[in-house]
């Protein structure tokens, strides 16, 4: 059955692929359906009418201010203690922890 399959695609999609190609890739497909479904509960897909836009347009300005927000996060880390130093007149080595 993979081979076959592999056939069709080799003679009317002109790529090359193997029976155990096919697979491997359905395999991987089908297990990853029921836990994308376990993941995200089933919501219907988002469709505004007339009706709807100022919920749209509410829903886009909360999304405007927590992307604002995150921009406003400080997120540059914090060097820790024993970072790393660089001499160009010495050979890399690792820094062994200090023990107390």
């Amino acid at each position: 059955m993979y081979r076959d399959i592999a056939q069709i695609l080799a003679e009317k999609c002109a790529v090359q692929v193997t029976g155990s190609g096919v697979h491997d890739y359905l395999r991987t497909r089908s297990r990853a359906t029921p836990r994308q479904a376990e993941r995200r509960p089933n919501q219907p897909p988002v469709n505004p009418s007339a009706a709807d836009t100022s919920a749209v347009a509410s829903s886009s300005e909360e999304v405007q201010h927590k992307i604002a927000a995150l921009k406003a996060r400080n997120t540059a880390p914090e060097p820790g203690p024993g970072g790393f130093e660089y001499n160009p007149d010495e050979p890399l080595r690792l820094r062994q922890p200090r023990r107390e």
